[in-house]
């Protein structure tokens, strides 16, 4: 995963749109230092001195949202489930916090997706990003590896399921009023 890394910076601060869904977890661009700090030492060995150095990318590349350029877009599809997670209880509140900040953003789009439409169809991360010349890349994350898609055979079925969750999806409104009820675990 690491050669892929600057693949991955490159996608980020390129795009003129990007899209993201990380099934029941809080997209890494949305993640707070705790959470993401958390989430981290679950997946690796919590004694990994990579640990440390993978949390400082992800945060910086956090930056992209802050860099805007003209019609650059973000959007987020969310587990309504990663709200709830019992495993973060100890950093969801900052996280929520933090996903309330970023939502009011102007081009930052939250949408969660409700624990009734959950679908097994595809359970694996993935982000298209487009560019400013209309060029499209898909990243879809596996456990052990990121892939780079850009053939439409491949990216179809994620394309697909971007369709299924804007119709699922609830508005961007009745999802900040989601993330801001007291009622999470």
């Amino acid at each position: 995963m690491p050669d892929l890394l600057p693949t991955f910076d490159y996608l980020h601060a390129s795009a003129k749109t990007m899209t993201f869904y990380e099934p029941r977890r809080i997209p890494s661009l949305l993640q707070s230092e705790q959470y993401a700090d958390v989430m981290m030492r679950q997946n690796r060995n919590p004694k990994d001195p990579l640990v440390k150095e993978a949390l400082q990318a992800r945060l910086s590349r956090q930056e992209v949202l802050k860099g805007v350029k003209g019609d650059f877009g973000a959007t987020f599809y969310i587990d309504e489930t990663a709200l709830h997670d019992p495993t973060m209880r100890s950093v969801l509140d900052e996280q929520l916090l933090q996903l309330m900040i970023t939502s009011s953003v102007p081009h930052c789009h939250v949408h969660i997706i409700p624990s009734d439409s959950f679908d097994e169809d595809i359970q694996t991360a993935f982000g298209l990003f487009e560019d400013f010349d209309d060029n499209s890349v898909l990243v879809v994350h596996t456990a052990t590896a990121m892939l780079v898609l850009e053939e439409a055979n491949d990216v179809a079925p994620y394309l697909r399921k971007l369709n299924e969750l804007r119709e699922t999806a609830l508005d961007e409104r009745t999802s900040i009023e989601k993330i801001n009820s007291p009622v999470h675990l």
